[in-house]
């Protein structure tokens, strides 16, 4: 199943907030993929698909 470009941009951008929101509790290396898909409220594959590796997380904000 293909998501729309919309659906995937507002997936990156809640990805994008909860490292933001969860940053602010913690350091960037305690995070972890699930608790940012949780946070986000999307599937742990779904960060995958955008972001194979936590550090390609801040390289995508970056960009």
């Amino acid at each position: 199943m293909r998501i729309s470009k919309e659906q995937r941009q507002k997936n990156i951008e809640a990805v994008f907030k909860s490292v933001i929101k969860l940053s602010s509790r913690s350091d960037f290396d305690s995070l972890t993929m699930k608790a940012i898909a949780k946070e986000a409220k999307i599937g742990e594959a779904t960060i995958y698909n955008y972001f194979p590796k936590k550090e390609s997380l801040l390289t995508g904000y970056l960009d």
